[in-house]
C-alpha cells in the first residue's frame, strides 16, 4: 500500500473520531440539556406547589376567620335584638299597668257615680211627690229681697215650670236619658232664673258624666257652681267639678275645688274627704 493510501486512512479515522467524539458530545449535551429541563419542570412544580397548598391552606384559614367574625357577628346582633324586645316588653308591660290602673279608677268612679245617683234619684223622689201633691193645683207666688245678678230667685213659680222639671225629671229615673236630656234642657232655656235651674243643670251634668261627655258634665257643673253657690246643689255639682278636673287630667284644679267643701259631716264632705285620701 502506498504512502498515499495511507494518508487517506489515517485522515479518515480521525475524522471517523472526531465525529463520533463530537456526537458523543452532542448526546451527552443533550441528555445533559433534557436532565436539566426535566430538574427544573420538576423543581418548579414543587416550587409551585407549595404556595398553591400554601393559598389553598391560608384561603381556609381565611374563610375559618370569616366564617368565626361573622358568627360572632350574629351572636352580638342576636343578642342586642333580644335585649331590645326585653326592653320594649318591659315597656309594654309598664304602659299596661298604668292603663289597667287608669280604667280600675274610672270603673271605680263610674260605680261610684251610679250609686250616687240612684241615692240622690230615691231621696229627691220623695221629695218631688210631696211638693206635687202640694203645689198640685195652684200657683205659687212668692216674694223675695233682690240678689245679685244671677242668683236672685224667681218672684213666681208656675205651675208650667213644675211640670217641665218633674217631667224630665220622670224620664230620668225611667231611663229615658234622651228625653231627660231634651226636658232639663228645655227647662233651662224656658226657666233660666227658675226655682229648678240649678237642679236641671246638676242632673245634666250627672248624666254627661257617666256617658264620659266630660266637657259637656264639667260645663253643667260649672254653671251651678258658679251660679247658684247658696243653692242646695252646689255642694255635690262641686265634688262632681272636681271629679271632671281629675279625670280631664288637671288635679290642681281638681283638689283645690273638692278640698272647698270637707268641712263638714254632710255626705258630700265625707265623700270630698274620702276622694282626696285616695287620690292625692
Amino acid at each position: 500500500m502506498g504512502y498515499e493510501s495511507k494518508s487517506r486512512i489515517k485522515i479518515i479515522s480521525n475524522i471517523k473520531y472526531f465525529l463520533m467524539k463530537t456526537i458523543n458530545s452532542l448526546i451527552c449535551y443533550f441528555i445533559n440539556g433534557l436532565i436539566l429541563i426535566y430538574g427544573m419542570i420538576f423543581s418548579t412544580v414543587i416550587i409551585a406547589a407549595a404556595p398553591v397548598e400554601n393559598i389553598k391552606n391560608n384561603s381556609n384559614k381565611n374563610n375559618h376567620i370569616i366564617n368565626k367574625s361573622m358568627s360572632q357577628s350574629i351572636n352580638i346582633d342576636a343578642h342586642y335584638q333580644t335585649q331590645l324586645l326585653k326592653q320594649e316588653v318591659r315597656s309594654l308591660r309598664g304602659i299596661v299597668e298604668e292603663l289597667k290602673n287608669e280604667v280600675d279608677l274610672i270603673s271605680k268612679q263610674q260605680k261610684d257615680n251610679y250609686q250616687n245617683l240612684d241615692q240622690r234619684l230615691s231621696s229627691q223622689s220623695g221629695y218631688a211627690n210631696n211638693s206635687s201633691e202640694i203645689d198640685n193645683n195652684k200657683i205659687i207666688e212668692t216674694t223675695t229681697s233682690i240678689i245679685d245678678d244671677k242668683n236672685k230667685l224667681p218672684l213666681l213659680l208656675s205651675k208650667e215650670e213644675k211640670e217641665y222639671y218633674d217631667n224630665a225629671y220622670a224620664n230620668l229615673k225611667s231611663g229615658n236619658i234622651d228625653k231627660a236630656i231634651s226636658g232639663f234642657k228645655s227647662h233651662d232655656i224656658k226657666y233660666p232664673n227658675g226655682t229648678y235651674a240649678a237642679n236641671a243643670y246638676y242632673w245634666l251634668g250627672e248624666i254627661y258624666l257617666l256617658q264620659s261627655q266630660l266637657s259637656l258634665a264639667h260645663e253643667a257643673f260649672l254653671t251651678v257652681h258658679q251660679d247658684y253657690p247658696k243653692h242646695l246643689k252646689y255642694p255635690d255639682a262641686t265634688f262632681k267639678l272636681g271629679q271632671v278636673y281629675f279625670m280631664q287630667g288637671d288635679k290642681v284644679k281638681a283638689k283645690k275645688i273638692i278640698n272647698s267643701i270637707t268641712d263638714g259631716n254632710t255626705n258630700t264632705a265625707i265623700l270630698a274627704r274620702n276622694f282626696i285620701a285616695e287620690n292625692f
